[in-house]
């Protein structure tokens, strides 16, 4: 158990309920033994970019690629594909044409779409979109303005984890217990499954 647990506070967030009863239907989808082993659990409860509303990595990258010529001017699925696209660079997205030129322009793209991706996931839709404006970015991280972008984004997580009596750093068994009482399980229910699982 000591293993997801320190796997769970690696993540930028927890697990929600949604993530929890989402994670629980697909292990049961596959046929799988309950209870689950603990590599299997941590699969499915990792957080993805759809439980944020955001398409996942490979998808963004089909969509950006296929129509970065339009840029700015298209609709993009969610704003993190549009801000990504632009800091890879719209012309390098299109002219970029053989294999090793794509293999390069999309490990750039993604690593974007990562940063992009965990901002939302910690700061929420509406704040984390808020982050996602071209004034919020730097292609240059000694600007002053990419340090002031980093403090606000310190500064809305610390805003976020008093809200809700976190403490800014925590341990992973910290952030398991947590966890536990988020998903609202009984203490005798939670002991029985840990020592199933172990």
């Amino acid at each position: 158990m000591t293993e997801l647990a320190l796997e769970i506070g690696r993540w930028p967030v927890l697990p929600s309920v949604a993530v929890l009863n989402r994670a629980i239907s697909e292990i049961q989808q596959q046929g799988s033994e309950w209870p689950p082993s603990i590599p299997q659990l941590a699969v499915a409860l990792r957080p993805r970019f759809s439980d944020f509303g955001m398409p996942e990595p490979e998808q963004a990258w089909r969509e950006v690629i296929t129509d970065a010529g339009r840029g700015e001017s298209r609709h993009w699925s969610h704003p993190a594909v549009k801000e990504a696209g632009r800091l890879t660079g719209w012309f390098d997205l299109t002219q970029a044409t053989s294999q090793t030129q794509l293999k390069g322009v999309k490990a750039r793209f993604l690593k974007h779409y990562d940063v992009l991706g965990v901002r939302v996931m910690t700061l929420g839709q509406a704040e984390g979109q808020g982050l996602l404006s071209p004034a919020s970015f730097s292609q240059d991280p000694s600007d002053d303005r990419e340090q002031q972008r980093l403090a606000l984004t310190q500064q809305q997580v610390q805003q976020r984890c008093q809200a809700q009596g976190l403490p800014m750093r925590m341990s992973a068994e910290e952030a398991f217990a947590h966890w536990e009482q988020l998903v609202a399980l009984p203490p005798a229910r939670t002991a029985s499954a840990v020592n199933r699982i172990e």
